[in-house]
């Protein structure tokens, strides 16, 4: 999975869904680069391993308000009868995606967390992680002049 290439402009290197060149990093989704990190804005990268929501806390605040939206519909629907069944269905649809939320919440992957100058950005791996190939990864970054700080506690 880890397939430098390199080309005659810059060099880049890819690890499942991230990338990481001379210019910056790269996130990609379905091929696409949802997020780009200039390499001059780069101060800290620390190898992670925890939750893959970019605000966890926000969105399992969100998530439980969703939920409870989603308790009070199906109150609705069981006690509402027919004039309660339009709005207790559209709430237990706001209770289904509170679910989803605090699975992505609480959902465990491994992820660059890089600190730039004005913000915080999670990177997150996306496929099954092997470590040796991650390794390699990691080693081929740093000779682009990229330095990692693994903080995943291993036993």
């Amino acid at each position: 999975m880890n397939t430098p290439t390199s080309s005659s402009e810059s060099k880049s290197l890819s690890y499942l869904n991230l990338a990481i060149s001379e210019k910056g990093l790269s996130e990609f989704s379905g091929g696409r680069r949802i997020i780009f990190i200039p390499k001059d804005e780069v101060q800290i990268i620390e190898i992670k391993f925890g939750s893959s929501a970019e605000r966890p806390l926000m969105q399992a605040i969100a998530g439980f308000m969703l939920l409870g939206l989603g308790w009070l519909g199906l109150a609705l629907v069981i006690m509402g009868g027919l004039k309660g069944l339009r709005w207790g269905l559209g709430f237990v649809v706001f209770g289904g995606l509170g679910v989803l939320c605090l699975y992505e919440a609480f959902k465990k992957n491994h992820y660059l967390w890089v600190i730039c100058r004005n913000d915080k950005r999670k990177l997150v791996f996306k496929g099954v992680f092997q470590e040796a190939e991650f390794s390699k990864f990691i080693n081929d970054a740093t000779k682009l002049g990229y330095c990692f700080k693994d903080c995943v506690k291993t036993d």
